[in-house]
């Protein structure tokens, strides 16, 4: 598949990242270490370099080329600064047609309503161009900025996973939240 120039928002433009950008990206994980870190796995060091995040972005372009993921990155349509990322990963096609919701943000990009306007533009792509029926995001439960995100983007809560991920060096449980295809679009009148 040949990937999309960009998608845009009101405020954003949403659009992957070339290898060639991993000095910006590798900036901006390092700038967010401390408040991104109690939302994901433990990272070594090496991680927030440069060569690293060149690997992680070919290994995303070519689980997009796969079909398999659709990673995009947040730029601010007025300053161009990179602001986050949404992706949609672990696509999987036949009768399932699902997909998993994951999002970061940068620490002072918060409260702005960056990500909301984010996933449901994300979500509008799943279901109107990718065509999956549903969209799966697992969140902590004292994420609570997290969940009014999913909250107000109309996804619903399913359940919870005990133990779910191993996060920040602790396992962590989950509640798990989806969004249905036709649950998101309105039915036309017959």
């Amino acid at each position: 598949m040949t990937r999309p120039a960009a998608y845009l928002t009101p405020r954003m433009v949403m659009r992957p990242m070339a290898a060639a950008e991993a000095p910006a990206l590798a900036a901006f994980l390092r700038a967010n270490r401390r408040f991104l870190e109690p939302w994901g796995p433990v990272r070594e060091d090496s991680f927030y370099t440069t060569e690293a995040t060149a690997r992680r972005l070919g290994a995303e372009d070519r689980e997009y080329r796969a079909g398999r993921a659709l990673p995009l990155y947040l730029f601010s349509r007025a300053g161009g600064d990179l602001l986050g990322s949404v992706t949609l990963s672990s696509i999987v096609r036949g009768p399932f047609q699902s997909a998993f919701l994951g999002y970061k943000l940068a620490a002072a990009a918060t409260g702005h309503g960056f990500m909301t306007e984010a996933v449901s533009r994300v979500v509008r792509i799943a279901f109107e161009t990718l065509n999956l029926h549903r969209v799966e995001a697992n969140v902590m439960p004292r994420n609570r900025p997290s969940r009014a995100v999913l909250d107000r983007c109309g996804f619903d809560e399913e359940g919870a996973s005990r133990e779910y991920l191993r996060i920040n060096g602790r396992w962590e449980d989950h509640l798990h939240y989806v969004i249905l295809n036709d649950a998101w679009r309105p039915v036309s009148p017959a």
